[in-house]
């Protein structure tokens, strides 16, 4: 078998969890191999691995760590994240639209709650 992964994976066991949709929700994994570049995640079931989206936020608290991810596969109760760049200046707008989406909902909840509380002046005038 061809390795093609940039860099080799460390095994390990930490306890990890994935954020998604603007930390609205989460779900607890386990980090089964991890390097600088990405990680091999492990939930309870299947159904925690399917509701996963390709955009998340990986959180691994022995390490004090949390990476912006984007899911490159999926398999039964795993997934394959790599880590973001930092700098998505350089990158072709098609490769960082799942990015800018997150952005864009969290600016349309920041709305929201904006519009509540004007309405809520209002109503309460």
């Amino acid at each position: 078998m061809i390795e093609r992964r940039q860099s080799l994976r460390q095994k390990s066991f930490l306890r990890g969890r994935i954020d998604f949709h603007n930390g609205r929700f989460s779900r607890d994994c386990m980090i089964r191999d991890l390097s600088n570049i990405g990680a091999r995640v492990i939930f309870g079931d299947f159904a925690d691995a399917a509701k996963i989206p390709d955009v998340v936020v990986l959180h691994i608290p022995q390490k004090n760590r949390a990476e912006r991810a984007l899911v490159t596969w999926r398999y039964n109760d795993e997934i394959g994240i790599a880590f973001s760049k930092v700098d998505l200046v350089a990158s072709p707008p098609s490769r960082d639209l799942g990015i800018r989406v997150t952005r864009l909902e969290s600016e349309i909840a920041a709305m929201r709650r904006l519009l509540k509380q004007m309405a809520n002046k209002i109503n309460a005038q």
